[in-house]
């Protein structure tokens, strides 16, 4: 077969993905510590939150050993449930600092 120029018939795919530790900064890469991420895959957006054994993860709470249990993983979501899931993480920070 010769040297076809096929790229017309190749999508260039544009990903980005923006990372979440346990505190709710943003992380550079995926480290094992992630809690949520955004992947945006040609500007279309869909939101992923880490759920272990199919609940919300609290990273703070009793489980927070398990962050990188295979139980653990990340599950699509709609835009309310992540911004629920990142806001329980900031809160809980809030609060931790208001009681030192």
């Amino acid at each position: 077969m010769p040297d076809e120029d096929i790229s017309e018939f190749v999508d260039n795919i544009d990903v980005v993905y923006t990372f979440y530790d346990k505190d709710g900064t943003i992380v550079e890469d995926k480290v094992e510590g992630s809690c949520a991420y955004i992947a945006t895959v040609n500007q279309k957006v869909s939101y992923w939150v880490k759920t272990f054994r199919n609940s919300l993860f609290d990273p703070q709470g009793m489980d927070a050993s398990k962050i990188n249990s295979i139980h653990a993983k990340f599950t699509k979501t709609n835009k309310e449930s992540f911004d629920y899931f990142f806001i329980k993480l900031c809160l809980f920070l809030t609060s931790c600092h208001s009681t030192i």
